[in-house]
Parts: C-alpha cells; sequence; structure tokens
C-alpha cells in the first residue's frame, strides 16, 4: 500500500485558518522545487504502523490554474 505523507514543509503552506480560495493559497505559496509529499510503504503487513520512504512527489515547475478545467470539467463525487 502507498501512502503519501505530507512534508513539514507543505503542511505549513496553507494556514488553517485560511479564508482564502485553496487555489490561490496554492498559486501563491507553492514554489518549483518543493518536495509536497513522501511516498511511503509498510515496512511489513503485520507491521502497520512502520513506513518506509521510497520517493518523493516535487513540484517541477510551477503551480498554474486551468480555467478549463475550474470552470468547466466538473465532477460529481459520489456521497
Amino acid at each position: 500500500m502507498l501512502i503519501f505523507r505530507p512534508t513539514p514543509e507543505a503542511r505549513q503552506l496553507i494556514p488553517s485558518d485560511s479564508t482564502e480560495d485553496f487555489r490561490v493559497d496554492l498559486m501563491q505559496q507553492v514554489k518549483e522545487g518543493i518536495q509536497l509529499y513522501e511516498v511511503c510503504v509498510r515496512a511489513t503487513a503485520e507491521d502497520a504502523d512502520t513506513l518506509v520512504v521510497v520517493g518523493g512527489i516535487y513540484m517541477r515547475s510551477p503551480f498554474v490554474a486551468s480555467a478549463y478545467e475550474d470552470g468547466v470539467s466538473l465532477f460529481q463525487h459520489p456521497r
């Protein structure tokens, strides 16, 4: 099982009391080169608490918004 664990730096990008649209915060705060997540796996099936870091997810370019995806391409999620 893959587990994506936000890095401490990523957790501090958007304040928990922010009233901004989170996309605005992302555009302003997420910079090229930062690591957003550690990619982890469980060491063994029996040991659910021990995670091994096998990689990371980094921003390779600036975060951009897409007018098409933000305004046209909408998905209804099941409730």
